[in-house]
């Protein structure tokens, strides 16, 4: 038998085990602290496992977390968790190419998160989808010495869907291109405006 030491046995009288149910569902502001590749149970596919730290409006400091499939046996689920992949790159602002899941650490997104009811196997569990910029504003309550995050507007030929589309439906469309500028007229020395 080994003892743990007055300083352990004083320090647990107040510390509370971490807290791993549910999240209520809503939109959160999270911070992304770990990501890992991980291969499928059934070793043929692989997935994103990401570790989000919640920073707001409540619930401060818990974790919460999300696997992205990118590579599967089922077609819809590599789609899905392809679709939910690009989502999180654009709302991170990480430009293409896109090529390491480390890219994403640190990156503070704007999500919503589902509950999924309790089965048999599994007790309840959040869902976290349809990443989003956070853009200017932190949620009240944000850590102190938190610099407001800049506007994270998409880098590149990145496209973002149209109000109520997804972002398949988002790379079909043709991206804008400027409109090309009059140049000045050399003869008459003044510009040309038609």
């Amino acid at each position: 038998m080994a003892l743990l030491g007055n300083d352990v046995t004083q320090d647990l009288v107040n510390v509370k085990p971490e807290d791993f149910s549910p999240l209520p569902a809503g939109e959160y502001i999270l911070q992304i602290t770990k990501t890992e590749q991980k291969k499928t149970k059934d070793g043929t596919g692989a997935y994103i496992s990401i570790t989000f730290d919640v920073i707001g409006p409540s619930y401060q400091g818990r974790k919460i977390f999300c696997n992205l499939n990118f590579r599967n046996n089922s077609p819809a689920a590599e789609k899905i968790g392809r679709q939910q992949l690009k989502a999180l790159q654009l709302a991170c602002a990480i430009p293409d190419p896109f090529m390491d899941d480390q890219q994403l650490i640190g990156h503070i997104v704007k999500a919503s998160v589902t509950v999924r009811e309790a089965t048999e196997k599994y007790p309840a569990s959040n869902d976290v989808k349809n990443f989003k910029p956070v853009g200017d504003a932190m949620p009240t309550g944000a850590p102190m010495g938190m610099p407001p995050m800049p506007s994270a507007a998409p880098v590149g030929d990145a496209v973002t869907p149209p109000q109520g589309a997804n972002f398949s439906q988002a790379f079909a469309q043709p991206p804008q291109t400027p409109a090309p500028q009059t140049a000045p007229d050399a003869a008459a020395g003044a510009p040309k405006w038609w």
